[in-house]
């Protein structure tokens, strides 16, 4: 996901890159060399939502709520 973002952002903005233009992503040393500069981000899993709060995110909370 990353790669892909660096990509699509050099394209739009007429980056020069040396990104693989076929695959339309940066390469792993790109993204080695990121995060790297920047560690304060980590890859993290979402975890997913439980029944509970699902089903009670409804017109009627949500209302209540705001």
């Amino acid at each position: 996901m990353l790669a892909s973002l660096a990509f699509e952002l050099a394209e739009k903005n007429e980056i020069p890159h040396p990104f693989n233009k076929q695959l339309k992503a940066a390469g792993k040393g790109w993204i080695h060399g990121f995060l790297g500069r920047h560690p304060q981000l980590s890859c993290r899993v979402a975890e997913p939502t439980t029944l509970e709060r699902a089903q009670s995110f409804n017109r009627q909370n949500v209302s209540l709520f705001f």
